[in-house]
């Protein structure tokens, strides 16, 4: 067997698991959907700002507040906070 290869008795990868968070969310709150089948949540209001994380068609956001054709949002899932194109939410 090759040096690199591995047999069907080698220990599986077990992936890390997520670190947890606690996301608070105010009573007034607004939600928005991925309308696209994905979407880039970025650093910034742009397209040439780097990548957060990517969503997927349904995911649920709290909307923070519209920027000039983007919504600033919080992603459920992540906690993360970053940019989305309006277009692409609902």
């Amino acid at each position: 067997m090759a040096e690199n290869s591995q047999s069907i008795y080698d220990t599986p990868t077990i992936p890390a698991e997520k670190e947890s968070f606690t996301l608070d969310i105010p009573e007034n709150a607004d939600f928005v959907r991925i309308t696209a089948s994905s979407a880039h949540l970025r650093e910034q209001s742009n397209t040439k700002s780097s990548i957060l994380q990517t969503l997927n068609h349904g995911d649920l956001l709290i909307k923070l507040k519209s920027v000039k054709g983007w919504v600033k949002v919080q992603a459920l899932d992540s906690g993360e906070i970053g940019y989305v194109f309006g277009g692409l939410l609902k």
